[in-house]
């Protein structure tokens, strides 16, 4: 997974797409399958304050 976080983050694209990348590598990864209650959250920051 290091592996896929390294190669998804300097491919660019946003924080959105990094995140959706990773969330679907990991399930496909875990073959469709998940076992916990485990929740991406994804926070964008566009302000100057």
């Amino acid at each position: 997974m290091a592996v896929t976080v390294t190669r998804v983050g300097h491919a660019g694209g946003g924080v959105r797409t990094m995140v959706r990348t990773l969330s679907h590598t990991l399930k496909r990864e875990r073959g469709g399958i998940t076992s916990d209650d485990a929740t991406l959250f994804l926070v964008e920051w566009r302000g100057s304050t």
